[in-house]
């Protein structure tokens, strides 16, 4: 699960109601009243709820543009945020409590990369945070290497975590996975956490399609121990 993070959103022109209220900006910075505080760009935006998360990704749009510090279409980017993340499903990529910046509706008008951090709705009420670990055409493979392990495949290899870990399912957890285990269509994708032994992912919901995905997420920062 992640969650906003603090007083500040951002929409592009887009009317959302939220217990603020019903905020109707163009690319501007809302306050926790749901008033318009200025309108600007969307680099200068996302640069700003950088610049306020703390994140070393600012001294690097410094140093460099702000253009090249995040991915090269923002046109359809529809709303941004920071965001903490809660749980361990990421662990050890990522930690709970580390923050992230959302980009809403960013796969309306960008493709969808393999490795890529995403936020998934789950229902009505829960969004999940997951890595991209397989995209259509890919063929998945769900194989009993032992009794009660089954390793998740993709094109014939292991399919690893982030520290190279091979995906080891029991019999149970791999029930619903194993259903899926075919070529991925067009516009699936393959969601899955960074714990080799299963967490609230597709082996638990299953494949995803592109249109289900509510955004994009990149790292900011690690969470601050006083």
């Amino acid at each position: 699960m992640i969650y906003p993070k603090g007083t500040l959103s951002i929409y592009n022109g887009v009317s959302r109601s939220q217990t603020v209220g019903t905020l109707k900006t163009r690319w501007g910075i809302v306050d926790i009243f749901g008033n318009s505080v200025c309108n600007l760009s969307i680099t200068t935006i996302i640069a700003l709820l950088v610049l306020l998360s703390g994140s070393q990704l600012y001294g690097e749009m410094v140093r460099g543009s702000v253009e090249n510090s995040l991915p090269d279409n923002l046109f359809c980017v529809e709303y941004a945020d920071v965001r903490i993340l809660s749980g361990h499903s990421l662990s050890p990529a990522l930690l709970s409590g580390d923050q992230l910046l959302f980009l809403g509706g960013y796969y309306q008008c960008n493709p969808v990369e393999r490795g890529d951090l995403v936020l998934y709705r789950w229902g009505d009420t829960k969004n999940v945070a997951k890595f991209v670990r397989g995209l259509a055409g890919d063929l998945l493979e769900v194989r009993e290497i032992a009794p009660d392990q089954w390793r998740l495949e993709l094109n014939g290899r292991p399919l690893r975590n982030s520290l190279g870990e091979a995906y080891i399912l029991t019999e149970k957890k791999s029930a619903l996975i194993r259903m899926y285990a075919r070529e991925l269509k067009s516009n699936e994708v393959l969601l899955l956490g960074d714990r080799i032994h299963g967490s609230h992912d597709s082996a638990v919901f299953g494949l995803v399609k592109k249109d289900q995905l509510a955004g994009k997420l990149i790292f900011l920062r690690h969470k601050q121990v006083d």
